[in-house]
């Protein structure tokens, strides 16, 4: 199964999660659903059908990965939200 490990805050907005404003705490996290969402629909037009990818927020270790999928209407969902 495929997996995306997504950037850590200080690598897209300069700043720690901890530190972050409201504003730049959803700007991190449109960015990954953003890039969740871009890896599903490549995995949907390669054929993969539902297409299902694990995520790694950093520091995640190998078992707390998210499995996430599309909805209908083209949505993320969590399928399984790992262990963390």
């Amino acid at each position: 199964m495929r997996a995306l490990r997504l950037p850590a805050p200080e690598e897209l907005i300069g700043i720690n999660a901890g530190d972050a404003t409201d504003e730049q705490d959803i700007a991190y996290n449109a960015h990954c659903t953003g890039a969740i969402t871009a890896a599903l629909l490549e995995l949907r037009a390669a054929g993969m059908e539902p297409p299902m990818l694990r995520t790694f927020y950093p520091h995640d270790e190998e078992d707390s990965a998210d499995l996430v999928s599309l909805d209908r209407d083209g949505n993320v969902v969590v399928l399984d939200p790992g262990s963390r």
